[in-house]
């Protein structure tokens, strides 16, 4: 998608309202500006035109009534739609609402988007395929094939070292692998400044074995392998694509941020639910959130069910 050009031929109100477009999709953090594209590209076939430079446009040049009333009936048809979570359609509202604060702040327009937003439900699973379905993923990619050794670097990094996707797809050689030291270098999420995160032996392992078939030269260190894209960065998708599959073949329901969930819910387990470590290595905005994979992990709920049960059948008991 050529952003630039859609900017230009979508600039119906000034200047100012494609310089604030153009900020917002120039995010310096590469994850948040890939999150902004995707979840504005739904926008955009909401709205019925071509680019996203045409819808942002199209919502920053409403008054603020009508742009409320798009917002609001955007909200309705994403709610409608059965295969999208509640945490996707805040995503795509969060979206718009941080395109408009920008515009505001750059004194593009004087109104913020009043719209309700969609409270995502606590997450359910936790625990992810579990240990024993990685251990089969990984025996399934061990052949000495191209596909098999990214396969197998994929997996290792985002369960042994629980990153996110993106922050896969992310990675560079060299500049973002340091054999050396054993570390990566990562943009986090919500995070602006790279930092660099230890690597297990078998996921440096895996990393060389992966580069003896990709090549040392300088570039993305995750290339797509089909003949019409090759050489190109794989994207967050494709990597969504390439683990699910491999869980398909071993029958086992996988994805990346399934696999984190397993990396976690690990770590809690072989530290005894230390908490505090196991956040520094998840890297996670919030210790709640650990907190919920612990909570998950020694299903509390289940505990005090337990215990309800047994104090209700005392009592029947004293009853009789």
């Amino acid at each position: 998608m050529d952003i630039d050009t859609a900017i230009v031929t979508t600039d119906t109100s000034g200047v100012s309202v494609a310089q604030a477009i153009k900020a917002f999709l120039s995010n310096p953090n590469p994850n948040t500006a890939r999150t902004y594209r995707g979840a504005l590209d739904h926008f955009v076939s909401y709205v019925g035109v071509q680019t996203i430079g045409e819808a942002a446009a199209r919502l920053l040049t409403l008054p603020h009534g009508q742009a409320n009333l798009l917002a609001m009936q955007y909200r309705e048809h994403l709610l409608g739609q059965p295969e999208l979570s509640a945490a996707s359609v805040k995503l795509r509202i969060d979206s718009l609402r941080a395109l408009v604060k920008l515009a505001r702040r750059l004194g593009v327009v004087d109104w913020s988007l009043d719209v309700e937003n969609v409270r995502p439900t606590p997450m359910r699973n936790t625990r992810g395929p579990g240990s024993v379905a990685v251990a089969k993923m990984l025996a399934r990619v061990s052949g000495n094939t191209e596909a098999d050794a990214r396969a197998r670097a994929l997996i290792l990094l985002l369960h042994d070292c629980g990153l996110r996707r993106g922050e896969v797809a992310g990675l560079s050689y060299p500049d973002d692998i340091d054999f050396e030291a054993s570390k990566a270098s990562i943009t986090g999420k919500g995070r602006h400044d790279r930092e660099w995160i230890s690597l297990p032996p078998q996921t440096v392992a895996s990393i060389q074995a992966w580069l003896a078939w990709r090549g040392v030269q300088a570039g993305p260190l995750f290339i797509a392998l089909d003949r019409q894209h090759r050489g190109e960065r794989l994207s967050a998708t494709s990597i969504y694509t390439i683990v699910c599959a491999i869980g398909d073949r071993v029958g086992v329901r996988a994805s990346p941020h399934g696999l984190r969930h397993t990396s976690i819910t690990t770590a809690l387990e072989a530290t005894g639910g230390d908490v505090r470590k196991v956040r520094h290595f998840s890297r996670h905005a919030k210790v709640e959130t650990v907190l919920t994979y612990d909570d998950a992990r020694r299903d509390l709920g289940g505990e005090i069910g337990r215990l309800v049960e047994q104090a209700r059948n005392i009592s029947e008991t004293k009853g009789a």
